[in-house]
């Protein structure tokens, strides 16, 4: 059995996204999502939405009214993070989950605080306690919640700050 490997030791950078990365940002969305929300499976909810969500023409479309930026090592896509610049809203933030806790988010966020013209803020899906507990750290706090709909389920989103 192959054993995964290590995550390298080479410097990550974060930079721009640029249309060539849509296809690698794509597949990433995905890996992350159906492995944070599909805990009892896919459902056809799921898998329309994230053929929908996280389309290549969806993400250009991202792109082009956004900030989407990314972490890589060696050329490859660690994680991204989508950001609304005027708003402050960081509305995604992926990392595949096998690089989780090796501070590819948090540079993300930070690279993204820099980025924004507002305080940053977000929602987290309440069920996401991993996401919630990292937020925590960086000293994010509570000020709301929000719903996110898909199909007939609604789930509590809770809405953070810097």
């Amino acid at each position: 059995m192959m054993q995964p490997a290590a995550p390298s030791e080479a410097k990550m950078g974060i930079r721009p996204a640029t249309v060539a990365d849509l296809d690698n940002i794509s597949l990433l969305a995905q890996v992350v999502w159906v492995a944070t929300y599909a805990r009892e499976g896919i459902t056809t909810a799921f898998s329309c939405y994230i053929r929908s969500t996280f389309s290549k023409e969806s993400l250009l479309k991202e792109l082009q009214t956004n900030q989407l930026v990314i972490a890589e090592r060696e050329n490859s896509l660690l994680g991204y993070a989508l950001l609304n610049q005027s708003s402050g809203e960081l509305i995604t933030l992926y990392v595949l989950p096998q690089l989780q806790g090796h501070g590819v988010g948090s540079a993300l966020v930070k690279y993204c605080q820099q980025l924004s013209d507002n305080v940053l803020w977000l929602t987290c899906w309440e069920g996401n306690t991993a996401a919630l507990v990292f937020y925590q750290k960086l000293q994010f706090r509570g000020f709301g919640e929000d719903y996110f709909v898909l199909d007939t389920e609604r789930y509590r989103n809770i809405k953070l700050t810097l």
